[in-house]
């Protein structure tokens, strides 16, 4: 769970850092005034990327179909994880 909220604070950041970085650069290279990008399409930006970044981890995450998922519970005081069991079929059920 941290990691895709660190991508996706990544991805929200990604074009600020890219802007700061040209805006450093073209400074060193011509001492006049920059161009100043508005602050609007940075974070517009940064929020599309943010959104594809979770699109696409929901997306590739594997994902269980054939089973019943039990979560952690405790057993006698006993913790037992959480896991997917198999399916029974209709026919077996009572």
């Amino acid at each position: 769970m941290l990691r895709r909220y660190g991508l996706m604070l990544f991805a929200l950041a990604a074009p600020f850092v890219v802007y700061w970085l040209y805006a450093a650069w073209k400074r060193r290279r011509e001492a006049g005034a920059g161009d100043p990008w508005p602050m609007t399409v940075l974070l517009l930006a940064g929020v599309a990327l943010a959104a594809e970044t979770l699109a696409v981890a929901a997306l590739s995450e594997p994902r269980v179909r054939d089973g019943r998922y039990v979560p952690a519970h405790l057993d006698n005081g006993r913790l037992v994880p959480a896991q997917t069991l198999p399916e029974t079929p209709a026919k077996d059920r009572p």
